[in-house]
């Protein structure tokens, strides 16, 4: 597998632990449904440590698959490809997941993200224009950064 160029860490602060914690504790919740059509937990081991690492994360699904893009380093936990627990939409669910270097699918996912909730656009650095479609070149911009994260969605 290839490795992802050295980039410098994102310029955008992580949210403060509150936040986190509430919007973890809301997506647990019966209240999921406020946030959980774009928005839910991913639960991973650290490779070196053991540590169990719980994130959240926006995600676009396509049938099986679940996407996830990150400037965080947590995703090096996931080179070689390893198991994680997901909630999504409310529900505990077992997924395979893997980083993925192709920038074109990279771009298509941030596209996806963004034409779905404009808000996210912000976040990417996305420009809309009056139909809410994205960029193509602030998109290309915007997804060099990130890390692409496919998650396979084990059935039991």
């Amino acid at each position: 597998m290839s490795e992802h160029p050295s980039l410098p860490f994102h310029p955008y602060p992580s949210p403060p632990a509150c936040i986190s914690q509430t919007v973890k504790l809301l997506l647990r919740s019966p209240l999921h449904v406020l946030m959980s059509h774009q928005t839910m937990l991913l639960t991973l081991q650290g490779r070196k440590t053991g540590k169990t690492y719980t994130v959240v994360v926006t995600y676009v699904q396509d049938g099986k698959m679940v996407f996830v893009l990150s400037r965080a380093n947590w995703w090096k936990n996931l080179r070689g490809g390893t198991h994680v627990l997901l909630q999504l939409r409310g529900k505990g669910v077992r997924g395979f997941a893997e980083p993925i270097f192709d920038q074109s699918l990279t771009e298509q996912k941030i596209t996806q993200i963004v034409e779905m909730d404009s808000r996210e656009a912000k976040y990417f650095s996305v420009v809309l224009d009056n139909r809410k479609r994205a960029d193509p070149a602030s998109v290309k911009l915007s997804a060099q950064p990130f890390i692409l994260i496919r998650i396979r969605l084990l059935v039991a």
